[in-house]
């Protein structure tokens, strides 16, 4: 039995079209803030046309007033767990997404003040989840470009993100 097992497992891994390492530039925004942020992530397609990505991005965040004014209010990084299914169109891949995230807002000394003054909770880790989609481009045998656009939500916060990324085929 363990000799058919091992078989089968050899058998999807020769499906396999690899792992891949890159880097995004991300615009998140919701209707109180505006985050430039960059990010990295890997991905592992383990089986034919469907992927796992683990990615880490960081948002320099700015808080939106109702005039229109931008004050530099916080920092937020999350951590994902994310599925692809790739849709193959000649070279072109299109895929959705559904996935899990960490987010955690990290205040400025300035806004951490005001909440102790408010007495208002500040820690913000929470859990959430990501959905969307994207497409990605050969260039080439060992690179790839992605464009790729997805929802956050948790639990107190939620918003939108584009993101433009290249990846390094191994």
């Amino acid at each position: 039995m363990k000799k058919v097992v091992l078989l089968a497992c050899t058998a999807t891994f020769a499906q396999v079209e690899g792992l891949s390492v890159g880097i995004n530039a991300n615009y998140g925004y919701s209707s109180d803030y505006r985050s430039p942020g960059f990010g990295v992530k890997f991905q592992w397609e383990f089986v034919e046309n469907f992927r796992a990505e683990l990615s880490g991005n960081y948002y320099v965040s700015q808080k939106v007033k109702e005039d229109g004014i931008r004050m530099k209010g916080q920092n937020v990084w999350d951590a994902n767990l994310n599925f692809h299914y790739l849709f193959p169109i000649g070279e072109l891949r299109i895929y959705p997404m559904v996935g899990v995230t960490y987010m955690s807002v990290n205040l400025t000394d300035d806004l951490k003040e005001l909440a102790r003054i408010l007495e208002v909770d500040t820690r913000s880790g929470k859990v959430g989840f990501n959905a969307g989609g994207g497409i990605e481009f050969p260039l080439g045998d060992d690179f790839k470009l992605n464009v790729e656009a997805k929802y956050q939500w948790r639990k107190d916060a939620d918003w939108f993100v584009l993101g433009v990324g290249c990846s390094y085929l191994f």
